[in-house]
């Protein structure tokens, strides 16, 4: 029995080193970050990236799409001091998201992208998960906007208060949870429950 439990063990150690090993594969070599966090509906937008190894780029380009559409257009990144940045027309900027990613052309010529990914060519295949950015109504008050889970996702209301709780605290550093907006999931109102804790 001991023999057993020890090599349920070992197994999980190597499920989690393993899991440990392709989330740290994931980290870009030369995209530290991206911003910004939300955008507002029918304004330009910045995009902005702050870089690492500066000195083996070539050139970056931002490929965006607006909700609904199929084709990614692409504007080119102008690089100053260690970020990038390209601003996209207003008339792409459309609720609920946009849709983008980052190609990179490295000096030796090779290429990558931003979300990181097995592509060989970003401009002629994206990556199968691209950055979302948030685009708010001019007139809408910011909001968190739930993209996940899906209708149909059954997701227990602990990871609900911990998904809710992050991004609250991500978006402003002073919210308490007093403060807490409602909660609702599947029409039910969970701002008692959060509050509570």
């Amino acid at each position: 029995m001991r023999h057993a439990v020890r090599a349920a063990a070992c197994v999980g150690l190597v499920v989690f080193l393993s899991a440990l090993n392709a989330a740290h594969a994931q980290v870009s070599p030369t995209i530290f970050s991206v911003g910004p966090d939300q955008a507002v509906a029918r304004s330009a937008v910045t995009i902005r990236a702050e870089l690492r190894q500066l000195d083996v780029i070539e050139r970056l380009a931002v490929l965006y799409r607006p909700f609904g559409s199929s084709e990614f257009a692409v504007a080119e990144m102008d690089i100053g001091g260690s970020a990038a940045t390209a601003t996209l027309p207003a008339e792409v900027v459309l609720p609920p998201f946009l849709e983008y990613y980052i190609a990179i052309v490295r000096r030796d010529g090779t290429m990558e992208s931003f979300p990181v990914s097995q592509t060989p060519d970003p401009f002629l295949l994206p990556p199968p998960n691209t950055l979302r950015l948030p685009v708010r109504a001019a007139d809408e008050p910011a909001q968190i906007l739930f993209l996940s889970p899906e209708t149909t996702e059954v997701l227990d209301a602990v990871t609900l208060m911990t998904t809710s709780e992050t991004n609250a605290w991500k978006a402003n550093f002073g919210v308490r949870r007093a403060e807490a907006a409602l909660l609702y999931t599947m029409g039910r109102d969970l701002a008692g429950a959060y509050n509570d804790k």
